[in-house]
C-alpha cells in the first residue's frame, strides 16, 4: 500500500523532461535547432548528460537576460527560475558525488617580485636584484603561474650574477671605492618644481661626501645677491648654506656630510620658494623660460676617507666567530634552512661546507668563503623553485596532503609573495600548522604584517591591472595633465583601497560601490574634489556618487582606454572579465575597426558603435560589452569627469540584457552591487588562481561555490575569502600521482 504514494511522488518530481526540455523548446529552439544551430549549438537534441559547459552557459545567459537575444521576447522569471534551479542542482549533485580532485601545481619558479621579497626577508637588504631579470610570462592574468614560469639560459645567467651581487652586499668584503663625481642635471628635467631637486643615489661606501648644488636663470646673474640653499639627506636635520649669486660669482653652494651606511639614500636641495612667484608650477621644456630662478644641477662627490661598515645582514648571518669549530657549518646550515624553506640534511650541509673549505684553500678569507657557499645556495633549485612532493600517503578522502612545510610556503607566498618567516617555519617544522586554531591565527598574523602589502602589489595590481599604468602612454596633447605624479597617485589610490579592505576585513562589495576612497592633492584635483592638500594620502569621504569603487578609479579607467580616447568596448570587456566573470570570446580576425577620425567630431562614440553592432558577427558580444562601457563614458581616457565627448553631449545611459536600466556610473554601480553573487564568484576565482599558481579547473567549481557561500554568511568580508581559500582542499592537498604501469 505504501508503494503507490511513493511512485506518485517520484512521478511528480521535477525532471529534465518535465522542467527543462519544454522551456528550451518554447524559448530557445528558434535559434538552436538542427537546421539553424546558432553558435554551433542544437539544444533540441542535447541531453543534460552531454556537454556540461553548454548547459552552464545556458544558465548564465538566462541569469543575465542575454538569452533569448533582443528583440525576441524574454520568458518571465517565473518560468526561467525553475529551469536555472534544476540545472544548477543537477550539476551540484554530480559534483558532490564526484571523486574529489584538488588538482596539481607545476613546480613554480620564483617570479621577480617573489625573488626580490625573498632576498629582502632573508638578509634585510634594500636591494632588488630581480629588476634586471627578463620579464615574467603571465598565465590566467597572473605572473606566478607555474606552467608559464620557464627558466631560460639568459635567466640562469642572471641568477648567477644576482647570487654573486647578493652575497657581496650581505657580507661586505668589497675594496673601499675611490672618489668619483656623479652629476644630476636638472635644468630640463620634466615633472618637477623650480625651487628644489630631490634624487636618490646609491652610496657605495660609508665616508664623507660633497653635495654641490647650482642655480640658474636670469635672476641668478646680474648684481651680486645672496640666498640660502637647504640640503637634506634622508630624514636628517636640514643644513642651510649661503650661496652668493651674480654674474661674477659662482652660483652654487657645497655641503659636506657623512654617510654612515652604504646603500641608497635620498638627497634634497632647495631654495626659498617665495623667491619666485610661480614656484608651485611644473617645470618642463615648454615652461622653462617662465622661471627666473631654477635649481639646475646637483653633483655628488666622494667618498672621501671611506671606511668599511659591517652591514646588519652580515651580523645576522655570522652568529659565531671564524675561530670556532664548525662555525662555517653553523652559518651555512642556518642560512640554507631559511633560503630553502625547510631543514637541510647532513649530506647537504657537508656539501656546502666543502664549498667554503675549497674557497679558503684557494686563498679566500673566511668571509669570502661563506660568500662562495651562499652563491651555491642561491642558485640551487631548492631556492629558485617551490617544489611540492606531498606526504606520499593518501588521506581518508583518497587525496594527498601537502606537508606542513609546503603549506607554510604556499601561505607565505600567497599573502607575502615571500618566504616563510621564522615563526611560520618553526611551526611547520613541528607539524603543528594544521593543529586547531593555528592556521587561522597564522593567516591573521600574516595579514597584519606590513609585508602583506604584497597582496595588493601582486594580486590586486594584476587583477585590477593598475600595474599596467607603468606602460600606458596617454596622448600628451589631449591629456596635458598626465604626468608621473598623477600616474603614481592613481596606483596608490587603488592599492590603499584594496589593502584597507583587507586589513579592516570589510566587504568586497566596497570594490563595486563605496562612498570613500584614498586621495592626495594631486589625485583630488584630478577628480575635482576640494579640500585635500599635500602629497600624503588619506581616507576621504566622497561628496557624491561620481566616485567610489574600482569602476570610477582613474587607474582602472586609464588602463581600459586608448591613448587618445575612451573605449566603451575595452571598458565593457574589463567589467565582464574582472567583475562579472563572463569574459567575451576573442574578436574575429576580420573585425572592422572604428573610424578614428570621425569619433567625437562627425559622429558620437555611441553612434559609431551602433553601426558596428549592425554586423551580426559583432552584435552578440558587443550588446553586452558596449552597454557596460557606456555607463562609464562620463570619465575621459585618464579618468577625469566630463559631460561632453568632443562636439557631442554624453549619453551614459543604457539597458542591460537583464532589463535593468541606468543613467550614469552611479546607477550602474548600484545595479551591479544589488546582485553580489557574480562578483563574489569572480573575485574568488581570481584570488584562488593567484593563491594556487595555476588556472581554475572544473573540479574547483564546487570549492568556489563553497567559499562564496561561507563568505556570503559573513557579509562577504575580505578575510573570509582568504581564510576559506587557505582551508580549501585545492590549497592544502594535491591529486595523487598515478602509479606507473
Amino acid at each position: 500500500m505504501m508503494l503507490l504514494p511513493l511512485l506518485s511522488i517520484l512521478a511528480a518530481a521535477p525532471s529534465f523532461e518535465s522542467t527543462v526540455a519544454p522551456f528550451i523548446k518554447k524559448n530557445c529552439a528558434m535559434c538552436h535547432n538542427a537546421r539553424k544551430q546558432e553558435g554551433g549549438v542544437n539544444l533540441l537534441n542535447l541531453t543534460i548528460s552531454e556537454k556540461r559547459e553548454i548547459w552552464e552557459l545556458v544558465v548564465h545567459k538566462l541569469q543575465t537576460g542575454e538569452m533569448p537575444p533582443a528583440p525576441l521576447p524574454k520568458p518571465p522569471a517565473a518560468q526561467s527560475k525553475p529551469v536555472i534551479h534544476w540545472i544548477e542542482q543537477h550539476f551540484a549533485a554530480i559534483d558532490r558525488n564526484a571523486k574529489p580532485d584538488p588538482g596539481r601545481v607545476t613546480a613554480r619558479r620564483l617570479n621577480r617580485m617573489e625573488y626580490n621579497n625573498t632576498i629582502r626577508d632573508l638578509l634585510g637588504l634594500d636591494f632588488k636584484p630581480a629588476e634586471d631579470f627578463p620579464a615574467d610570462d603571465s598565465g590566467y592574468g597572473f605572473d606566478n603561474i607555474g606552467d608559464v614560469l620557464s627558466l631560460s639560459p639568459v635567466l640562469m645567467e642572471k641568477y648567477l650574477n644576482a647570487a654573486e651581487q647578493i652575497s657581496r652586499k650581505a657580507i661586505n668584503t668589497e675594496p673601499l671605492p675611490k672618489p668619483e663625481k656623479v652629476p644630476f642635471g636638472a635644468g630640463r628635467m620634466k615633472n618637477r618644481r623650480a625651487n628644489f631637486l630631490e634624487i636618490t643615489h646609491y652610496f657605495p661606501s660609508a665616508g664623507t661626501y660633497e653635495f654641490q648644488a647650482s642655480i640658474t636663470g636670469p635672476r641668478a646673474g646680474g648684481p651680486e645677491w645672496k640666498t640660502n640653499l637647504t640640503f637634506t639627506v634622508d630624514n636628517t636635520t636640514p643644513t642651510s648654506l649661503e650661496a652668493t649669486l651674480g654674474t661674477d660669482r659662482p652660483r652654487n653652494a657645497t655641503h659636506k656630510a657623512e654617510i654612515k651606511t652604504p646603500g641608497v639614500h635620498r638627497v634634497r636641495v632647495e631654495f626659498d620658494s617665495s623667491l619666485i612667484p610661480n614656484a608651485a608650477e611644473e617645470v618642463n621644456d615648454k615652461t622653462l623660460k617662465d622661471f627666473n630662478l631654477l635649481m639646475e644641477r646637483l653633483e655628488i662627490r666622494g667618498p672621501y676617507d671611506p671606511y668599511r661598515v659591517i652591514p646588519d645582514s652580515q651580523r645576522r648571518l655570522f652568529t659565531c666567530q671564524s675561530t670556532e669549530i664548525d662555525c662555517d657549518k653553523q652559518i651555512l646550515t642556518r642560512f640554507a634552512r631559511r633560503a630553502w624553506r625547510r631543514p637541510i640534511t647532513a649530506k647537504e650541509a657537508d656539501s656546502l661546507v666543502l664549498i667554503s673549505a675549497k674557497a679558503r684553500i684557494a686563498g679566500d678569507t673566511f668571509e669570502q668563503s661563506i660568500q662562495a657557499a651562499m652563491q651555491a645556495i642561491l642558485v640551487s633549485p631548492h631556492f629558485l623553485f617551490r617544489i611540492e612532493r606531498g606526504t606520499k600517503k593518501l588521506d581518508a578522502d583518497g587525496l594527498e596532503s601537502l606537508t606542513d612545510l609546503e603549506l607554510a610556503s604556499r601561505l607565505s607566498y600567497f599573502l607575502w609573495s615571500s618566504t616563510p618567516d621564522e615563526t611560520l617555519l618553526a611551526l611547520a617544522e613541528q607539524n603543528a600548522l594544521r593543529k586547531p586554531g593555528n592556521l587561522e591565527a597564522q593567516v591573521r598574523r600574516i595579514l597584519s604584517d606590513p609585508k602583506a602589502d604584497a597582496l595588493a602589489d601582486g594580486f590586486a595590481g594584476q587583477w585590477l591591472e593598475y600595474r599596467n599604468l607603468d606602460i600606458v602612454r596617454p596622448d600628451p596633447e589631449r591629456f596635458p595633465t598626465w604626468n608621473p605624479q598623477l600616474k603614481s597617485a592613481m596606483q596608490e589610490e587603488t592599492k590603499r583601497f584594496f589593502l584597507d579592505l583587507t586589513r579592516t576585513n570589510a566587504s568586497i562589495m566596497n570594490l563595486i560601490d563605496a562612498r570613500y576612497t584614498f586621495l592626495n592633492e594631486t589625485l583630488a584635483k584630478h577628480y575635482g574634489i576640494p579640500n585635500v592638500t599635500g602629497d600624503n594620502f588619506r581616507k576621504v569621504t566622497l561628496p557624491d556618487g561620481k566616485r567610489g569603487g574600482i569602476l570610477s578609479m582613474a587607474s582602472v579607467l586609464t588602463v581600459s582606454s586608448y591613448p587618445t580616447r575612451t573605449s566603451p568596448v575595452l571598458r565593457g570587456k574589463w567589467v565582464l572579465e574582472n567583475v562579472l566573470n563572463a569574459p567575451p570570446p576573442p574578436p574575429p580576425p576580420d573585425v572592422q575597426l572604428l573610424d578614428e577620425k570621425t569619433v567625437g567630431t562627425k559622429m558620437s562614440m555611441r553612434e559609431q558603435l551602433k553601426l558596428h553592432r549592425t554586423n551580426a558577427t559583432c552584435a552578440s558580444c558587443h550588446a553586452r560589452m558596449d552597454i557596460l562601457g557606456f555607463g562609464l563614458e562620463n570619465y575621459d581616457a585618464i579618468g577625469a569627469w566630463r559631460s561632453r565627448d568632443g562636439a557631442f553631449d554624453l549619453d551614459a545611459s543604457g539597458t542591460l540584457p537583464s532589463g535593468e536600466s541606468f543613467t550614469g556610473p552611479e546607477q550602474l554601480k548600484k545595479i551591479l552591487a544589488a546582485n553580489p553573487k557574480p562578483f563574489a564568484e569572480c573575485f574568488t576565482e581570481k584570488l584562488l588562481t593567484f593563491a594556487l599558481g595555476r588556472g581554475v579547473e572544473r573540479t574547483d567549481r564546487h570549492h568556489i561555490s563553497a567559499i562564496v557561500s561561507s563568505a556570503t554568511a559573513s557579509q562577504l568580508r575580505m578575510q573570509t575569502f582568504i581564510l576559506e581559500i587557505v582551508k580549501s582542499a585545492p590549497f592544502q592537498k594535491r591529486r595523487p600521482e598515478v602509479p606507473k604501469s
